[in-house]
């Protein structure tokens, strides 16, 4: 199971970043405690929520899009996050854990 948890680059959302982090890691669990896929996975939109899964579940963040104001996010880049290594077909690399 692969999460998405969009945030803001930047702290000016208040607790909008934490409640979605808060929620992003209560919805693994939950997943995980009723026998969810083997493989979790996390990958984050916004510099925020990078931040706070990278310090609370290291293990789970497996792309992370920052700066999004200023670079464009494409489905290559998400959709390269399942893949199983190498390079992409949007040319983006990628580093899978072997699914795909």
């Amino acid at each position: 199971m692969t999460t998405v948890a969009v945030t803001s680059d930047r702290g000016l959302c208040g607790g909008l970043n934490s409640s979605i982090t808060k929620y992003t890691r209560q919805l693994l669990s939950m997943y995980k405690g009723e026998g969810g896929d083997a493989h979790q996975a996390v990958v984050t939109i916004g510099d925020k929520g990078r931040s706070q899964i990278q310090r609370f579940m290291p293990d789970k963040l497996e792309l992370a899009v920052a700066d999004t104001y200023k670079n464009k996010v494409t489905y290559g880049q998400v959709r390269c996050s399942g893949c199983t290594g190498g390079v992409g077909a949007s040319g983006v690399e990628c580093g899978g854990r072997g699914r795909g």
